[in-house]
């Protein structure tokens, strides 16, 4: 009895994994293209002149979001003219928007920040 219960539960594995490629079109590679637009940069929080109040210890969310037409090379934040931050790997060759922001630990103050998105072929876009 055990071995033919184990003879229909082979034979209805070998079933769904037969089953599980009918109908399933193959994926098939594309060109991208050109390059043709520098990538686009949006920050949405902090505002221009926007006071934070954050939790002490907590890093300041920065919400932002860079994308390109064909694929992003980096994306670099700078705080107060000075590199900060350097991404280079992205989850999304084309975007960069963490759903819960990306968190910057900075102290108490004042602090210019800048967005610097740079795509595959070198075109950049600037946001502060």
């Amino acid at each position: 009895m055990k071995t033919v219960k184990t003879i229909l539960y082979s034979l209805g594995i070998l079933w769904s994994l037969n089953a599980c490629n009918d109908g399933i079109d193959s994926i098939s590679p594309i060109e991208p293209g050109t390059d043709e637009l520098a990538p686009t940069v949006f920050i949405t929080s902090p505002q221009n002149g926007e006071q934070l109040i954050v939790a002490a210890n907590s890093p300041v969310p920065l919400m932002l979001e860079v994308e390109d037409d064909i694929e992003l090379d980096k994306v670099i934040i700078h705080i107060n003219d000075e590199v900060f931050e350097t991404l280079s790997d992205f989850t999304d060759y084309r975007r960069y928007a963490p759903l819960q922001g990306h968190g910057l630990n900075l102290e108490n103050g004042s602090y210019t920040i800048k967005i610097n998105g740079t795509d595959k072929s070198g075109k950049s876009t600037l946001s502060e």
